[in-house]
């Protein structure tokens, strides 16, 4: 069983485009959740994912938590009071944070890595966990390098979202079949070759450089606050369970 749902609004009420995570989870058969994440985006826009934090249902169950995956660089989880892991993956100003679990990917700059696509497995030392856990939560996901493809990617997101099902778009596939009108029309019924299928498939996968950061977490200027101010250092960024 599987939860789709995207994460599109910015947290500020911006209505520019942006790029936007698909996320969808699901129930593994030894009782965790998969996590799976993409950057995707209109207009060509891109974004180098660096973290993710949501809220649980059941938040005693925060302490038990745990998260592998290759690209998580940090874990947090704690009823209500994960909003910062540093370098950068931070919720300040987002209304709906502190959150339950936080998870950070990569490193800070995409001159050493372009986190596009993430995935990660979400379980408990006490118990069997269910999509009801994040079934309706908040979550918010945060985008650096924020541009074009292949262009300038100085910009800065933090987007938010509740976990509802929806159709993503590759799920919304145009796979039907479009009968030829001229087959109707076909009166050598000896040629008996009418049925011809077109494939339509789609192959676009885009890998541009982009040039390195100076080695500053967040350029932008989009109120972040600097992770060396003291805030949240409780958050232990770097011991991914």
């Amino acid at each position: 069983m599987s939860l789709n749902f995207r994460i599109t609004r910015p947290h500020d009420g911006s209505t520019a485009p942006n790029p936007f995570v698909l996320v969808t989870v699901t129930e593994t058969g030894d009782g965790a959740l998969r996590f799976d994440l993409k950057v995707d985006g209109d207009k060509g826009l891109t974004a180098d994912l660096r973290g993710l934090f949501f809220h649980i249902a059941d938040e005693r169950l925060a302490a038990s938590l745990s998260a592998k995956g290759d690209w998580v660089t940090g874990f947090e989880a704690g009823a209500g009071k994960v909003s910062n892991l540093k370098g950068g993956v931070n919720t300040e100003g987002v209304k709906e944070g502190p959150f339950d679990v936080g998870l950070a990917f990569g490193g800070a700059g995409i001159g050493k890595d372009d986190v596009r696509e993430a995935s990660f497995v979400l379980s408990s030392s006490t118990t069997k966990l269910t999509l009801e856990l994040i079934e309706k939560m908040s979550f918010s996901a945060r985008l650096t390098s924020v541009g074009e493809e292949g262009g300038k990617r100085d910009g800065s997101l933090k987007l938010v979202a509740e976990a509802v099902p929806e159709t993503l778009p590759e799920d919304d596939g145009k796979d039907e079949e479009q009968p030829d009108p001229k087959d109707d029309d076909v009166k050598d019924d000896e040629s008996g070759d009418d049925d011809v299928k077109d494939d339509d498939g789609k192959d676009d996968e885009s890998d541009d450089d982009a040039k390195d950061d100076d080695g500053k977490d967040d350029e932008s200027g989009d109120g972040d606050v600097k992770d060396d101010d003291g805030k949240d250092d409780e958050s232990g960024d770097d011991d991914v369970k």
